[in-house]
């Protein structure tokens, strides 16, 4: 026997975004512009699904997921970013004084990208020293 689920009513579930948005809103979770895109969002579902019915919906969430996962198949590797000789410098200097608040304190005034490079750096470099054996004295 075949069974036919009931289409879900757009109606209803526009309500039902809308209270869950205005929740996450309430209870701070989301600023103002966040909930606003997310009504805006949520009405325009409304007018697709009364429009074209829940399967043309649901058709056009696979296609632009489809879309999206080709874009990022398709974006060129992130190049690593070039930080200059005398950052570098600076930033093992720092790690040989071994002051880590000294040093997070200086990276916090970098860039986001060139932070993340020098951390990478500093990470190599460390385990380098670590590798390095003490020379005794005899």
């Amino acid at each position: 026997m075949f069974v036919v689920e009931p289409m879900p009513n757009p109606t209803l579930i526009f309500h039902a975004r809308i209270d869950a948005q205005g929740f996450l809103f309430a209870e701070g979770e989301m600023t103002r512009g966040e909930f606003l895109d997310a009504v805006g969002d949520a009405a325009v579902q409304l007018v697709v699904g009364l429009r074209y019915g829940s399967s043309f919906t649901q058709a056009c969430r696979e296609a632009d997921a489809q879309a999206t996962k080709q874009q990022q198949q398709q974006r060129p590797a992130i190049k690593e970013f070039r930080v200059a000789a005398s950052t570098i410098e600076a930033a093992e200097y720092l790690v040989r004084e071994g002051d880590a608040k000294r040093l997070r304190t200086w990276l916090d005034e970098h860039p986001l990208t060139e932070a993340r490079a020098i951390s990478k750096h500093i990470r190599k470099y460390r385990d380098k020293r670590r590798g390095q054996q003490c020379p005794t004295t005899k």
